[in-house]
């Protein structure tokens, strides 16, 4: 979250806006030194943000 007052009102405008539109967003962050693949949507009153892999990233089950 944004240091100071208005930190959390983008937040409110993003999410208002991406609920009325009907639209999520992707997007390549980093986080923990490493770039991600991820997707925002809005959920009720918030957005979340969630991390996709790519196949090639994915082990198969069968694995273990």
């Amino acid at each position: 979250m944004p240091d100071g007052k208005q930190g959390p009102k983008s937040y409110a405008v993003l999410q208002k806006a991406m609920t009325a539109e009907k639209v999520i967003g992707i997007a390549q962050v980093v986080i923990s030194n490493r770039e991600q693949l991820v997707v925002l949507r809005p959920v009720g009153s918030l957005l979340a943000l969630s991390v996709l892999h790519y196949h090639a990233a994915i082990r198969s089950a069968e694995v273990f």
